[in-house]
């Protein structure tokens, strides 16, 4: 019989007595493993649970919580770790201490970094889930270029935010450990993404960043052109808005495409005008409206590129119903 693969490490206090659940934990867990200290306003009614995943340098922790204070403090922070959590909230409420002091709320969705070598923490107001992504300084650097600046702040780009957040999701709920080679990989999506996150006027990912966060970041950008390439105005620089990324991000995602926006818009366009020349539905519409319709700002660019496209003018081929497609 196979056995079954390893899983992750699992921490919970259902495995002690009620009276002993908090003492446990914040001596099992919090001090000797994430290196943090916590307190509750309620021992005797404390609760937590915490699955550990381990990639080449990352550790992803998906924390189920009762109310409770997460902190670095003063003698921890002694022990020279320099690194960072990136705290993502995925139900409940609380706030994040950041270096200056300042509390930053959290909410389902809403995300922090965290750094170790100063103190502050996070607190719970009651029940809640979070996931902690664990990542050390050298390796964070590879996606964000100041890393110290960024400590204490809310990532900027909603869309990349939660692009990581649906990902990191996925292995929270991983009951399997992630087998070495995949592990390199997974921290190469997550550094891509965690660039654009806090990054959106760089460009897409980090030089030499690995293709799967861009490959699926050009697949909404793909996506946008398609949903509004009637839209007569839009232009690189109104998707880029709407996606959180920069001007040359829209650029360089495309360039794997071998086409650029204006060739992607075009061909959109073309489609489009090409099934309504088609459609008995629009039948009674003159070429200039179903032009017009499909995007098009210009009658004689429409009918120029149309007929380079399929071979005929447009009035030639609604009268003859063919073209080469």
């Amino acid at each position: 019989m196979t056995s079954a693969p390893p899983g992750p490490l699992v921490f919970s206090t259902d495995a002690f007595d009620q009276r002993d659940r908090f003492d446990a934990w914040r001596e099992t867990f919090a001090l000797a493993l994430a290196r943090v200290d916590i307190g509750t306003p309620d021992p005797s009614r404390f609760h937590a649970s915490a699955t550990v995943h381990s990639f080449d340098v990352m550790r992803l922790i998906a924390f189920d919580l009762g109310p409770m204070t997460i902190s670095r403090t003063a003698d921890l922070v002694r022990d020279g770790d320099d690194g960072f959590s990136l705290v993502l909230c995925t139900s409940g409420a609380g706030h994040a201490v950041g270096p200056d002091g300042d509390g930053i709320p959290l909410s389902p969705g809403r995300a922090v970094l965290i750094p170790h070598y100063v103190q502050g923490g996070t607190v719970a107001y009651d029940d809640n889930t979070e996931i902690s992504l664990v990542i050390p300084r050298d390796c964070l650097r590879q996606a964000i270029r100041d890393p110290d600046a960024a400590a204490g702040r809310v990532p900027s780009n909603p869309a990349a935010l939660a692009l990581l957040a649906a990902y990191l999701g996925l292995f929270a709920d991983r009951r399997e450990i992630v087998s070495p080679p995949l592990a390199g990989l997974v921290e190469g999506h997550v550094l891509d993404l965690l660039s654009l996150a806090f990054d959106p006027a760089s460009d897409f990912a980090r030089a030499g960043g690995n293709g799967g966060a861009r490959g699926v970041m050009r697949q909404r950008l793909l996506a946008v052109i398609a949903e509004r390439h009637r839209e007569p105005d839009l232009d690189p620089g109104t998707v880029a808005a709407a996606l959180g990324i920069s001007l040359r991000s829209v650029h360089a995602l495309l360039e794997a495409t071998g086409e650029t926006f204006s060739e992607h818009l075009r061909e959109h366009r073309l489609q489009t005008a090409l099934r309504m020349l088609r459609s008995p539905r629009h039948r009674d519409w003159r070429v200039v409206e179903i032009a017009f319709a499909a995007g098009f700002g210009d009658l004689s660019y429409f009918n120029r590129t149309f007929r380079r496209r399929f071979g005929d003018t447009p009035q030639a081929f609604r009268r003859t119903g063919s073209g080469e497609v």
